[in-house]
């Protein structure tokens, strides 16, 4: 789950960007799709659709929403983000991807939408938990091959993101990390 830093920081940047279409990946209890939402209030035929595999935590999710007051622009899709993205219809392009699920996945994930070409032209990803708790920068005490886990998965997606020429990208140190790609 995000921070309430993070949060307040997408919702500046969904209002000064307005997006109309933006796809989460990973709902949780739709904390963050809350924050998108808010930012994304004053924009004309605005969407968000996030996808949470839990059938029980999207049900948290919809009922969050649904008391907000956004359940009319977002909608929760009970499926996992690997088939959500492989299953997207490509004609209905996306301004914004928030990655906030698998951690392990995220190569996968960015690859899906590099090679399925679910963005517009100006859309971005915004990736959370690049940093994930210090333990993925490049000059912490440990090496490449001693990082264990999702702290090497992360490690591994941030140089696989930093030298695809499909893109461009910039990590923020808030909270654990998030990374801003464009498409190149």
């Amino acid at each position: 789950m995000i921070s309430p830093l993070q949060g307040a920081f997408m919702s500046c940047l969904i209002q000064a960007q307005k997006p109309r279409s933006i796809l989460e990946l990973g709902c949780y209890i739709g904390y963050s799709a809350l924050w998108m939402a808010f930012g994304q209030r004053n924009i004309n035929d605005a969407y968000l659709w996030t996808c949470e595999k839990d059938a029980r935590v999207a049900q948290t999710a919809i009922n969050n929403i649904s008391a907000s007051g956004f359940k009319d622009k977002v909608s929760v899709i009970v499926d996992s983000a690997d088939t959500v993205l492989s299953e997207w219809d490509v004609n209905n392009k996306l301004d914004l991807i928030f990655m906030d699920a698998n951690k392990s996945a995220y190569k996968r994930y960015y690859d899906i939408i590099m090679d399925r070409e679910l963005l517009h032209s100006h859309g971005q990803i915004i990736v959370d938990n690049v940093l994930f708790h210090g333990k993925v920068h490049p000059h912490t005490s440990q090496t490449t091959q001693g990082k264990s886990g999702i702290a090497a998965k992360l490690h591994e997606f941030n140089k696989h993101v930093a030298s695809d020429t499909r893109s461009s990208q910039v990590i923020l140190p808030l909270f654990d990390g998030l990374m801003l790609i464009s498409k190149a």
